[in-house]
């Protein structure tokens, strides 16, 4: 059985697709968020974030 799965965000204004930001999501959300001034935005981060790569202790698992 095929499903397709979908969200929907209909408050969002702008949707941002990001590629490899080297684990800097804190330097990415500044600036969305502080320089340009972005609110209501779904954000996509399509290559390496920089998160999830650590063993599963650093998560306290």
């Amino acid at each position: 059985m095929n499903k397709i799965f979908t969200l929907a965000f209909p408050d969002a204004k702008n949707i941002i697709v990001s590629g490899d930001i080297h684990g800097d999501f804190n330097h990415l959300i500044f600036k969305l968020c502080s320089q340009y001034q972005m609110r209501d935005t779904v954000l996509i981060v399509a290559g390496d974030c920089g998160f999830g790569f650590e063993k599963k202790e650093s998560f306290g698992l």
